[in-house]
Parts: structure tokens; sequence; C-alpha cells
């Protein structure tokens, strides 16, 4: 999970959102969300510093249109607009 949101942090590519989206649809109950949040806080450290959430919300929005190919690759997977719900509601708790 943390690995996931370093790299929704650094490039966009659907299927990072997608697979967090599924971690959270699957597991979101489940989640040590402190232990994501350190581990994250590691994997953060190769990240440019700033404002991180504001970049990773930017970079989840400009995978819009590249979100369409995702039910190809998995027909269950979450629309984009539940996948940016989930995880934005989450950010939060995730995040350090």
């Amino acid at each position: 999970m943390a690995e996931k949101l370093r790299t929704l942090l650094q490039r966009r590519r659907a299927t990072d959102l997608s697979d967090l989206a599924l971690i959270l649809n699957e597991h979101g109950e489940h989640l040590n969300r402190a232990r994501v949040k350190k581990l994250a806080s590691v994997k953060f450290e190769l990240v440019k510093q700033g404002d991180r959430r504001a970049r990773l919300e930017s970079n989840v929005e400009e995978l819009r249109s590249e979100y369409g190919t995702i039910p190809g690759l998995d027909p269950g997977a979450a629309s984009f607009e539940d996948a940016k719900e989930l995880l934005m509601n989450s950010l939060s708790s995730l995040m350090p």
C-alpha cells in the first residue's frame, strides 16, 4: 500500500490507482493504517519534497482519461470516480 502511494506520487499510471482502490475495497477494514503511514513516511523520502497530497491528488485527476483502459484489464475494477473517492477518503489515514 505504501509503495503504491509512492508510485502514484511519482508517476501517472492508471493501474496504480486501480490497485489502491482494490486494496481499499477488499482489505480497507483490516489495513493497519498506522503501519502504512509509517512505511509511507520512509518510502516518501525517495520522493521530491513539497505538498505531496496536492501532487497525488493532481496525478489522480490526470488519470481520468487514461483510466478507461482499466476495465479491459480487470472488468471488476472500480470506476475512476469510485477509485478516486476511495483513495481520497483514505488519504489522511495513510499518508504522513
